[in-house]
């Protein structure tokens, strides 16, 4: 049954852009889950331990206050979407990324003809076009739940509990998270557009270092 689910997900084109969390890298996992949970716990264990008080969902609170920024990224997301699925200015963009130092390159399970998992060595391009699809998809869920927050009421007393308190605080954490992990895919894919991929790989240190050599001095 698991199996059978997993091959329904993997073949459904409208969470095609969810397999930008199943691309294989060194870096996946800083950019992905590292480095937005370390953001989320710093910034709930600040509003935790501040003197202030921080409302979710009413009128002027966190969720209301970000909807105006969402509503741009989503647009940016598909503009930067289609300029990476469209650019031709440079060849390094649909080359393979070059592998570490430990041998380790870029990675996409998909599931071949007879059903085995197999490895596709994706370009930097396919990449970039992953990642910028995932954002945008964030951006919108995001963005729809933060336009619910006008419509979220009193929470219903369950045995002395008011769910909105469990409910609020959950889909703040996960919020946060996602929050955080699409700006760090942002920032990530604007490196990476506007420094590292002009870096050929085909330079050596030898040759960076003969490059950067003051020229001789001028003899009359």
């Amino acid at each position: 049954m698991i199996d059978i689910i997993k091959a329904r997900l993997h073949d459904s084109t409208l969470l095609r852009t969810l397999f930008y969390l199943r691309i294989k890298s060194p870096f996946s996992k800083r950019y992905n889950y590292i480095y937005p949970l370390i953001a989320t716990s710093s910034l709930i264990a600040f509003l935790f331990f501040a003197p202030i008080s921080v409302g979710y969902w009413r009128d002027g609170g966190f969720f209301p206050k970000l909807a105006p920024l969402l509503s741009i990224l989503f647009p940016f997301y598909i503009a930067s979407l289609a300029a990476v699925s469209t650019f031709s200015g440079s060849t390094e963009i649909d080359k393979t990324f070059p592998e570490d130092s430990r041998g380790r390159s870029v990675y996409l399970p998909m599931r071949g003809k007879m059903g085995e998992i197999e490895l596709i060595e994706i370009t930097q391009r396919h990449f970039l076009s992953l990642l910028f699809g995932y954002c945008c998809i964030v951006s919108l869920v995001l963005l729809f739940v933060a336009s619910l927050s006008s419509l979220v009421s009193v929470g219903i007393p369950i045995e002395g509990v008011k769910t909105r308190w469990w409910f609020s605080n959950i889909t703040f954490g996960v919020f946060l998270f996602l929050f955080f992990q699409m700006l760090t895919l942002t920032l990530f894919a604007v490196y990476y557009l506007s420094d590292k991929i002009h870096r050929t790989s085909s330079v050596t240190g030898n040759e960076v270092l003969k490059s950067t050599d003051a020229p001789p001095d001028d003899k009359e």
